[in-house]
């Protein structure tokens, strides 16, 4: 799993999601809800990680300093939060085959909750002073434009295809973990350049944060992994104590899972 963190650094957490998701597919598993809103959860605020970068070092490419440290600043409160649940910042390794490797602690939740109730202000700042601004909007507006068929003829996806005017976002046309539980809009772009899709990103931010809260409010109570020793790990506390725990570790990080061939 490590690899997968070092995959994307910016969004680690859904190279996580990714891998594990294919491997219960093949496993035909189905993982707790709990660690479905917690995964979906996690997403969400990596990708608002990823836009902070993303749009911050664009500003700054194009001669502005500012908002690139009002979103750093704010990007450095999501680290805290993965740092939290997982004990690392960049390379979680929290996102697992079975669910997610250990439950958020307490007072967690209620810390997120507050900064989504504070972000949107951040997101607001940007906006008033960047969207509108002549500079930007020169440097950016029928700039690196591309149009809907090269979009999907040059295989791009996320922000990229969908500021071609593309209407695909796989949370919503194949939805996965709790994606299915909570409402949220896509934006779309029409003119396929640069400022189309820093609209995009700043509206899916607003998206993003409406979609945790909405994981916090419907959390369900419950375990945050498979009760599989095939599967998920057994604790190091239970390694002390069961000789079976010991073995099942020993053979699930030497042999791996096993798939049945169906085909």
């Amino acid at each position: 799993m490590p690899y997968f963190d070092r995959l994307d650094y910016v969004t680690m957490l859904c190279s996580e999601q990714c891998y594990s998701l294919a491997i219960e597919n093949l496993l035909n598993i189905e993982v707790p809800p709990r660690a479905k809103f917690i995964r979906t959860l996690f997403a969400e605020l990596t990708r608002v990680q990823n836009h902070c970068m993303a749009i911050g070092t664009h500003i700054l490419d194009t001669g502005a300093i500012t908002p690139f440290f009002w979103l750093f600043e704010e990007r450095e409160k999501m680290f805290e939060f993965v740092e939290r649940v997982c004990g690392a910042r960049m390379h979680a390794n929290y996102i697992r085959p079975g669910g997610v490797s250990q439950d958020m602690p307490l007072g967690l939740m209620d810390d997120i909750y507050d900064f989504c109730l504070k972000f949107p202000q951040r997101i607001d700042e940007v906006d008033d002073a960047i969207t509108n601004n002549p500079v930007w909007i020169g440097r950016t507006k029928d700039v690196g434009v591309v149009s809907a068929e090269d979009a999907i003829d040059l295989g791009f996806s996320g922000v990229m295809l969908r500021g071609s005017g593309i209407q695909w976002d796989l949370r919503k046309t194949q939805p996965y973990d709790a994606y299915a539980e909570v409402e949220f809009d896509v934006p779309i772009g029409k003119n396929g350049d640069n400022y189309d899709r820093y609209l995009i990103r700043m509206e899916e931010m607003r998206q993003s944060i409406n979609i945790i809260i909405q994981c916090m409010n419907k959390m369900p109570a419950g375990e945050v992994k498979l009760d599989d020793a095939k599967i998920s790990p057994p604790s190091r506390a239970e390694m002390k104590e069961s000789m079976e725990a010991l073995i099942h570790h020993f053979k699930l990080f030497t042999e791996g899972y096993l798939f049945v061939n169906e085909f």
